[in-house]
């Protein structure tokens, strides 16, 4: 198997011997192709079982070197090995003469390092238990390896060496078979030279490496190395020489000696100077490290592993790390000096940067084995933008400059820390999401004894200001004890606040205790505003002197008062409690208080309103709203015209960039995760009267109750408004509407509209229906008998057909159709009045088929000008002037000479 692995062809052997009186004498050969031959003669003489003594010649001619793979996995040896040998004298004291000539010389070590066209040679004699030996290896671009000597054995113990080796262009590479991942570059040249005994050897050396490279200096992007080294090894002590230089003036110089004992390291004496090595020759060691920048300085060692004494000097030049770069830090230096005795390490260190960053630390630690006994460190910060802690904590987003001082003294597991620090600007993701303005804050504190007592003052933009402190238990159950006292302005909260459609102006006064632990705190103490103004944009409703006082026990928040005055008329007052101990559900019962409270929705309506109502039940889950309110006077306008509306636009972002992708999953994560309370309703509304409809020619009073239950997502509403009294005008007709005419609520509680009106012209019954939602109502036209709608529409506002109709009067008709159906000012009449700038135009005709036109226009706010034609009056001149609180003075004077004068009074209810 091992000749046909070495991929030898069949082989031919013949072999002829005696054995007589204990003796062997032999002839063998065995030859192959490409003159691939090993001959052997000789004789053995044999006692017993044992070999008493030998006298053999060899000589091998191409005998491949790779019948070795058999025996040794991996070697993947190549080449052919020629040469002769010979043995004589016994087992136990043979004397052994060698010459041997392996040809293209290769294994997977060699291969590996690029190695080509090796030639080894190697002579030598064994006697006398003495090794002596001369060796050379050559390879192609002057790869040379020669080593002489001679090795002492005795029995199976080498006994002592001497050996002579010269080393010239060995590629470095040859190591990387042997360690992984070494990645070694460049070529290695010398002399090394060895005596005495392996237990107590003697060595020499000097070795040059020239463009010296490993997998850790190619990453810190280190070019153009060289490495010298000379040294001694003798008496078990090594001296060393050492120098390693590269591009950009980086240099390492080391000298020294280290004292061994058997495998232990006694004692070590080393002078290193560093000068230009770039930082990131630590990146291979450190992942994410991403240092930046050169070190330099020097380090004095000695003494044992144990108990070593060491000064430092360290001057790190444009340094950088991920953490640095992220916190947005540039040309930082870094000076430190020290020193470490009798397991003590003092040092003094300096950081700079550009914005007058500065941070200084000096002190001791003690060290006994790997570990820190204890420390006394003092530091100083000034200008350290917080954002250094981002890379610590992944989310943080900490902004604004740190600055003050800290000192910590005593044992790791129980240390005492006294601070005082200002942080400018303050800002992290969660002061930012909640839509605060960067504030400061000043804190001085102390840590001992497992408990940090703190004094904390915050300062913000619109007057925020609040102080406090006291105590935390940083073990166990994490006891509190804190007092803190402040005013804080709505201000602050407005992004929060706006994000709800809410707008709040005014300052809240806190005066509070916490005490309990960190996962059960007990909260006591007092809030009040006075004076404070809250609106609600999306319900158009503003709150103005809003006065609150509430008190808290550690149970409940107890609201003593709370009040404000609509902006639109009315009040509000308020009182209760709300659980605040945590896990309780935060039940809730309020009491609420309308006295003449108007609501102006901003479109359709207006409504003045007293009650009571009340907030029970767990807040965060289930609270139901329940109580009576009783509609004083509320009034419903049909809009004149529909609005120009825009319909929502379903928009869909085509190839987003991921950083837009990663935010809308962010977003719709934080949707789903989402819970809202379900706010269940239990109301009683009652209005007898004085709920008015009007516009479109619509004037009418109605009266009812109402009820609202389910929740506010879905509200059921049942009950409306039935019909006191009312008309529809039309031109110069009017209609009264039926008692059967009533108001119900969609949905959403838009005004539902139900009503109708009636009128006769000659035997011919007219009604108008006007119904849907008060927002867009639907009027349509009917009699009995059946009449096409245009022709309804003619008998009720003329009184005659529509073919009898006057151009004018069909002018007329449209104008009307439009003001029903709420048209967007496309009327013939409302064309005229924009042409000619005046604010009325009106054209009508008497029973007798006679036209009269009126024009009119505003001279000002308060006086109002018209002109008539037509008729049997002729033309007439009028003067309107309003002198206040419904109060008009009018007076007209005719092309017939005639005059008017009055005084008009004008009143709503």
């Amino acid at each position: 198997s091992q000749t046909k692995q070495a991929k030898l062809a069949p082989l031919g052997l013949s072999a002829t011997g005696k054995l007589a009186d204990n003796k062997l004498d032999f002839d063998a050969d065995l030859t192959g192709a490409a003159n691939t031959g090993l001959s052997a003669d000789g004789n053995i003489v044999i006692a017993g079982t044992a070999v008493k003594s030998l006298d053999v010649n060899a000589n091998l001619n191409n005998v491949p070197a790779s019948i070795a793979n058999g025996f040794v996995p991996g070697l993947a040896a190549e080449g052919t090995i020629s040469g002769t040998a010979k043995a004589s004298g016994t087992l136990a004291a043979p004397a052994i003469d060698f010459d041997l000539d392996w040809n293209d010389a290769a294994t997977s070590q060699t291969t590996g390092a690029g190695l080509k066209a090796l030639e080894l040679r190697a002579t030598g004699k064994f006697a006398d238990n003495r090794l002596d030996f001369d060796a050379s290896a050559n390879a192609a671009d002057g790869v040379a390896l020669k080593t002489a000597g001679k090795v002492a054995v005795a029995e199976k113990t080498i006994q002592s060496l001497e050996i002579d080796a010269n080393v010239t262009n060995v590629p470095a590479s040859i190591a990387n078979g042997f360690v992984p991942g070494l990645a070694a570059g460049g070529t290695v040249s010398g002399t090394v030279t060895a005596s005495g005994t392996l237990s107590s050897p003697a060595v020499d050396f000097k070795l040059d490496w020239k463009d010296l490279a490993t997998s850790q200096t190619k990453g810190a992007k280190l070019s153009s190395l060289n490495l010298s080294a000379t040294g001694k090894f003798a008496d078990n002590k090594l001296d060393f020489d050492t120098n390693v230089s590269g591009a950009d003036g980086a240099s390492l110089k080391a000298i020294g000696n280290v004292a061994i004992a058997g495998k232990t390291v006694e004692s070590l004496k080393v002078d290193a100077d560093i000068a230009n090595l770039p930082a990131g020759i630590a990146n291979n060691f450190v992942p994410g490290l991403a240092a930046e920048g050169v070190l330099s300085g020097t380090v004095v060692a000695e003494g044992s592993l144990a108990s070593p004494t060491a000064d430092f000097q360290l001057n790190w030049k444009n340094a950088a790390t991920s953490h640095t770069k992220k916190a947005g830090l540039s040309q930082l230096a870094v000076n430190a000096t020290g020193k470490l005795a009798n397991n003590r390490l003092d040092f003094d260190a300096n950081m700079n940067g550009a914005g007058n960053v500065a941070l200084k630390a000096g002190g001791n630690v003690m060290i006994e084995g790997t570990v820190v006994k204890s420390l006394k460190v003092d530091a100083n910060v000034s200008n350290l933008p917080a954002s250094v802690a981002n890379g610590f904590v992944p989310g943080l987003s900490a902004e604004g400059t740190i600055s003050g001082t800290a000192s910590v003294s005593g044992p790791l597991s129980a240390p005492k820390v006294d601070f005082k620090l200002n942080w400018k600007n303050a800002a992290t993701s969660q002061t930012k999401g909640a839509g605060l303005s960067p504030f400061e804050i000043t804190a001085n504190g102390k840590l001992a004894d497992n408990t940090l007592t703190i004094d904390t003052d915050l300062t913000g933009d619109s007057g925020l200001s609040m102080k406090g402190g006291g105590t935390v238990a940083i073990t166990g159950s994490r006891a509190l004890n804190l007092q803190f006292r402040g005013n804080l302005p709505f201000a602050i909260l407005g992004a929060q606040l706006a994000q709800r459609g809410f707008v709040a102006e005014g300052t809240a006064d806190l005066d509070l205790r916490i005490t309990g632990t960190a996962a059960g705190p007990v909260i006591n103490g007092s809030i009040a505003t006075s004076g404070a103004k809250l609106v609600d944009v999306r319900r158009n409703l503003a709150l103005n002197n809003v006065v609150a006082n509430i008190t808290m026990n550690g149970e409940q928040a107890t609201i003593s008062r709370l009040s404000g005055n609509f902006a639109s008329g009315g009040s509000v007052t308020a009182s209760g409690t709300v659980g605040i101990r945590p896990g309780s559900g935060y039940p809730v019962n309020i009491e609420v208080r309308l006295d003449r409270a108007v609501y102006v929705d901003g479109t359709l309506v207006v409504a003045t309103v007293n009650g009571n109502l009340g907030l029970r039940g767990p807040l965060l889950t289930n609270p139901v709203l329940s109580g009576r309110l009783n509609v004083d006077k509320a009034s419903i306008t049909v809009p004149d015209k529909l609005p120009t509306s825009l319909r929502e636009i379903n928009i869909k972002h085509v190839n987003a960039p991921p950083a837009v992708r990663a935010q809308l999953r962010d977003e719709n994560a934080q949707r789903a995760g989402e819970k809202s309370t379900t706010l269940t309703l239990d109301l009683q509304i009652h209005a007898p009267s004085k709920i008015f409809v009007r516009g479109r020619g619509i004037d009418s009073e109605l009266g009812g109750s109402v009820t609202i239950r389910g929740t506010a997502a879905t509200p059921v509403v049942s009950g409306g408004f039935t019909m006191r009294r009312g008309r529809l005008t039309m031109l110069n007709r009017r209609l009264n509407f039926t008692d059967k005419s009533r108001i119900t609520f969609a949905g959403d509680l838009t005004p539902a509209l139900d009503m109708e009106a009636s009128s006769t012209s000659g035997t011919t019954t007219l009604t108008v229906d006007v119904t849907g939602l008060a927002t867009d109502p639907s009027i349509t036209f009917s009699s009995s008998p059946t009449l096409p709608q245009d022709e309804v529409l003619a008998q009720l506002i003329f009184g005659q057909s529509m073919s009898k109709l006057s151009p004018v009067q069909i002018a007329q008709l449209a104008d009307a159709v439009s003001q029903l159906a709420g048209g967007r000012s496309t009327s013939l009449f409302e064309g005229l009045r924009n042409q000619l700038g005046v604010d009325d135009l009106n054209i009508s005709t008497d029973e007798k088929g006679q036209t009269s036109v009126s024009v009119g226009r505003y001279l000002n706010e308060r006086t109002y000008f018209e002109l008539q034609q037509g008729g049997e009056a002729g033309a007439k001149a009028i003067i309107n002037l309003d002198v206040g609180r419904g109060v008009k003075l009018r007076g007209a004077a005719g092309g017939n000479g005639a005059g008017e004068a009055g005084i008009v009074y004008e009143h709503e209810y």
